[in-house]
């Protein structure tokens, strides 16, 4: 589905780096948004496996993973995998609001012209 984006509810969301500008023209290809709760264990293998698969295909991507309100260390291993990957971007929900919510806030955030829902448990 191709279609204009708003920026993130600030109500349900605080993100880690800015969202683009409204009516701003999108030049990434594809974002795959995953929501994550306590997924610590299994993010920096999920991180690798999608970054081979993207950069094999050259378009512009993004992986936009939602911290549904983890209680464990998945917000710290997102962060610190955020450091070392500009494609990735991370947001953070204030508190556990469920997986609907969490996919509303990504599509909300995503900046590509293709969303591409993913479970993050492997």
């Amino acid at each position: 589905m191709l279609r204009e984006r708003s920026p993130a509810s600030p109500a349900l969301a605080e993100a880690t780096l800015p969202a683009p500008a409204a009516g701003a023209a999108s030049s990434i290809d594809i974002s795959v948004v995953l929501p994550v709760y306590n997924e610590a264990e299994s993010l920096e293998l999920l991180h690798a496996a999608l970054a081979d698969v993207l950069g094999e295909h050259g378009c512009s991507y993004e992986i936009l993973f939602i911290d549904d309100g983890s209680r464990d260390r998945s917000f710290d291993v997102l962060t610190a995998i955020q450091a070392r990957d500009p494609h990735v971007r991370v947001v953070r929900l204030r508190r556990n609001f469920g997986q609907t919510a969490a996919l509303a806030a990504a599509f909300r955030s995503a900046r590509g012209r293709l969303v591409i829902p993913m479970a993050a448990d492997l």
